[in-house]
């Protein structure tokens, strides 16, 4: 029947005839398709095809003929022909003449390069040479390199049009040969990126006409290019491409489907428009991925989708063709690896874990450092658990350590720290790997480096340490690229401060405090807390100086001077009393456990109580305690006098203390104190522990003597008047019971009988 068709009078039932032919690999029709190749004409290039596809090798000359000729269509099919019946001296005799056709510049960089090179340098060389010429000519020039069909020239071809818009003549005519040409030499990389690119300049235009040689005579006539029919013509073409593939080669469907997928990208969602979404005008994008929904239909005079209003989601599945994507599921590997569309990579996520769920036990390690770059998390959580499962810590896979290391993501990194943990008992032993990761791109990472270099450098050789305290020392006296970035060096240099010591002298340890970064300024200063003998070469003054540093650890540096001269502390500890009212809290506690090493006899009075007398309060309690430790070496009312003055109510409650505990009798003793309790219960933010002690106290005291209660009453007399709410009741109470006591005491309460059943 299809035998037959061959004769139809009708030109594209001879051409569909052919193809069907071609496509089904019919053996027996190769004699009567050579035998209608000699009398086609427009249907000649399908009787081509057909014979290369069916691969018998009685077509050879026939299409070693048709390779030879300058008309592109018929010279296309005749080499695409010669490339799948896989004569290589008729290719080879092809591929010599495209070279020569070739401009010079285009010759010339060929021939500088493995054309068989994957690496992306040969191919930007090739790309580079094309864009030197004038614009017209490079559509021709990516279509010969694609006919040449080497890896880094079909590469170069591609990228050569990247840019240009293929609704130009000289543009359009080419990416629809290379379109072709990729269909005949079923090259699914080069179908997707063809399909792509004439499906995105589709959105964005209507074409145009022009006048331009046209037909097998060559002659100038106005043509149309790249219009809507042509647009939706070609769009048609690569879905009925990957129909017939479906059914004649099934096993390659899912393969072509996933690298037209892989180039969709977010960029490519319109706004939505009432029942058209982000995605509706791409065609192919919908016929692979939803083909089936019922949610959508095809508006076939635009080739839009449209979503049927009051349609709900679909649980089952609506891609075209699942059983093939199930059936060859390597292609779901692919979309993991290399879509952009979050779409798309859900669709591949959900094949994962629905159906395939050890199918990531078969990518290799390219794939999965691929899904790391997703954009879609779930991927990148599968690419994790495949790489955790594999990575061997006995013998790691350092570029897939330094991928994951690299990436911008935190929570990615996190699998890199487990990893850096896991192998530091191997890296650690050599220098170069140890400097390698305390140059990594993120500051975690190196930190980490860091800190795990400087443990393992206890157990490494002596002459691993002196290797990296040379390499370390290097690195820190050179500017810092950025700041923090001499951080890491600084951790493992100060583990390895005994080595680095020697190679610096006093001054170049000076100058790094001084001028160095801050990592340079971490491992100076612990250099400088070896070398006690510094404190009198420096002396006093700029040793304060450094413990003022930002820098805890030139502050520490200058903390181990200062101990290293502790016994001078005996008989001067004025350096003591400074850093204890240092704005560092650091120096505070040094100097405050220096402090509580010494006695009174050393201290003596007034330097205790200027302890006291500090605003603040860990140096002010480190006064009470010894107050308190050598209170009764002290004089009473003169310690209670000074601290009474002090506003601080920390210090005010240990006065109020010892005036309850120690004050001496007698009314000249109270007075004495007279402001400090009217200081207490005027406060304008009262404590009311203190008011009700201070009260009480008064009270007892005025109790128990007749002049004291005189005093007693004349404070409690002005708390009252000055209508204080905290405690007036309390303090009237008190007043009262001393005018009840002493009546011959003054004071604004009156003893009349309702007030004494009162009291």
């Amino acid at each position: 029947m299809i035998l037959a068709e061959l004769k139809a009078p009708d030109r594209k039932t001879r051409a569909l005839a052919a193809r069907r032919l071609g496509w089904r690999r019919e053996q027996e029709a190769v004699p009567a398709l050579l035998e209608a190749a000699t009398v086609a004409r427009d249907e000649l290039c399908s009787i081509l095809d057909a014979l290369g596809w069916i691969g018998d090798e009685r077509a050879v000359p026939l299409a070693r003929e048709y390779a030879a000729r300058k008309l592109l269509s018929r010279r296309r099919s005749g080499v695409e022909a010669l490339r799948n019946l896989g004569d290589e001296e008729g290719l080879e005799a092809a591929r010599q003449r495209a070279i020569a056709s070739l401009s010079e510049q285009v010759r010339q960089a060929l021939a500088e390069i493995d054309p068989n090179d994957p690496g992306e340098k040969a191919a930007q060389q090739l790309r580079e040479a094309i864009w030197e010429l004038e614009t017209k000519f490079r559509g021709r020039e990516a279509d010969t390199l694609y006919e040449i069909g080497d890896v880094a020239t079909s590469a170069a071809a591609r990228a050569s049009l990247n840019f240009l818009p293929p609704q130009r003549a000289y543009v359009w005519r080419y990416v629809k040969s290379i379109l072709k040409r990729a269909m005949l030499r079923r090259d699914p990389v080069t179908l997707g990126w063809a399909a792509r690119r004439i499906e995105s300049a589709a959105a964005k235009t209507l074409g145009l006409k022009k006048n331009v040689k046209s037909g097998r005579d060559g002659k100038m006539r106005e043509t149309p290019i790249f219009r809507r029919k042509t647009q939706r013509y070609v769009l048609r073409s690569i879905w009925r491409y990957l129909r017939f593939m479906a059914r004649h080669a099934p096993q390659r469907y899912a393969e072509f489907a996933a690298e037209i997928l892989v180039q969709y990208s977010h960029e490519d969602a319109a706004k939505p428009q009432g029942t058209y979404g982000a995605f509706a005008h791409c065609f192919l994008l919908h016929r692979i991925l939803w083909g089936r929904s019922e949610r959508y239909h095809l508006v076939e005079s635009s080739l839009r989708w449209r979503r049927r209003p009051g349609t709900q989601a679909q649980a089952d599945r609506v891609e075209e063709y699942p059983e093939l994507w199930d059936e060859h599921p390597n292609a779901y590997l692919r979309l993991l690896a290399a879509a952009r569309l979050v779409e798309v990579q859900e669709f591949a996520v959900r094949a994962v874990h629905q159906r395939h769920p050890d199918l990531l036990a078969a990518a290799d390690l390219d794939a999965l450092r691929a899904m790391l770059l997703a954009p879609y998390p779930p991927t990148v959580e599968l690419a994790l658990a495949e790489m955790r499962r594999r990575f061997d810590p006995a013998s790691p896979d350092w570029t897939l350590l330094l991928t994951v290391a690299e990436d911008d993501r935190d929570w990615v990194r996190s699998v890199a720290h487990d990893w850096l943990r896991e192998t530091a008992p191997l890296w650690t032993r050599h220098t170069g790997p140890t400097m390698d990761w305390l140059d990594a791109k993120h500051p975690d990472i190196r930190l980490l480096a860091g800190e795990l270099a400087a443990k393992y450098s206890a157990d490494a050789t002596p002459e691993l340490r002196q290797e990296l305290a040379a390499l370390l020392l290097e690195r820190l006296r050179s500017p810092e690229a950025e700041e923090g970035r001499h951080d890491a060096y600084a951790v493992v240099a100060a583990a390895l401060a005994a080595e680095i010591d020697p190679r610096l002298s006093l001054d170049e340890v000076l100058a790094l405090l001084e001028e160095g970064s801050g990592g340079a300024k971490a491992v100076a200063a612990a250099v400088l807390g070896r070398r006690p003998e510094a404190f009198d070469t420096l002396g006093e003054r700029r040793v304060l100086g450094l413990a003022e540093d930002d820098l805890r650890a030139v502050r520490a540096a200058a903390q181990s001077l200062f101990n290293a001269v502790s016994k001078r502390f005996h008989d001067d500890p004025g350096l003591l009393f400074v850093l204890a009212e240092s704005d560092w809290q650091d120096n505070r506690a040094f100097a405050l456990a220096k402090i509580g090493e010494l006695d009174f006899e050393h201290l003596g009075f007034d330097a205790v109580l200027a302890l006291c007398d500090s605003n603040r309060v860990e140096v002010q309690n480190m006064g009470k305690e010894m107050v308190r430790r050598s209170f009764e070496e002290m004089d009473a009312e003169d310690v209670t006098r000074r601290l009474a003055e002090h506003p601080h109510r920390n210090v005010r409650r240990f006065v109020v203390d010892l005036v309850v505990d120690h004050l001496e009798p007698g009314a000249e003793a109270l007075a004495r104190l007279n402001g400090f309790f009217r200081a207490v219960l005027f406060d304008l933010r009262p404590e009311r522990r203190l008011k009700r002690c201070v009260i009480d106290f008064l009270k007892e005291r005025g109790l128990a003597n007749a002049d004291e209660a005189v005093v007693a009453a004349g404070i409690l007399d002005d708390a009252i008047r000055t209508s204080f709410q905290m405690d007036f009741e309390h303090a009237l109470v008190a007043l009262t019971q001393l005018r009840l006591a002493r009546p011959e005491v003054a004071s604004l309460v009156t003893t009349s009988t309702g007030d004494q059943e009162a009291a």
